[in-house]
């Protein structure tokens, strides 16, 4: 087994209902938190922001549309959006997706989602 497989084994996922994804938390580095976040086609997240943290979305896979400050925009393999803190934002996937989240601040996650998130729409 490669070193990055033995690393990935100890790392823990968790399914947060909440927000409808499953995220692994990769790390903490110089401040910023990395996430692996997986979300399912033809899901969407609880519209939301967050209150301490900019975010960075990078899509690894997937293509969908990602809705910020009610603007929607596509995305699809490769894309990059920066959400500024306070920013609402939603992700709604078309196909499975899978994407690197950066939280600048780092902050935590659990199954209750983001440590500072606030929902702007009823949980579903």
């Amino acid at each position: 087994m490669g070193k990055i497989s033995e690393a990935i084994e100890n790392l823990q996922e968790i399914r947060s209902d909440k927000v409808h994804e499953y995220d692994m938390v990769l790390g903490i580095f110089d401040g910023v938190g990395y996430n692996l976040t997986f979300m399912h086609a033809d899901d969407k997240n609880v519209k939301h922001h967050h209150l301490t943290y900019d975010a960075t979305l990078c899509f690894i896979f997937g293509d969908g549309q990602v809705l910020v400050d009610n603007k929607l925009i596509n995305y699809t393999k490769g894309s990059c959006f920066k959400v500024p803190k306070t920013i609402v934002h939603q992700i709604i996937p078309k196909t499975e997706t899978l994407m690197i989240t950066l939280q600048n601040p780092a902050t935590t996650f659990s199954k209750e989602g983001w440590g500072d998130i606030v929902f702007d729409e009823p949980l579903f």
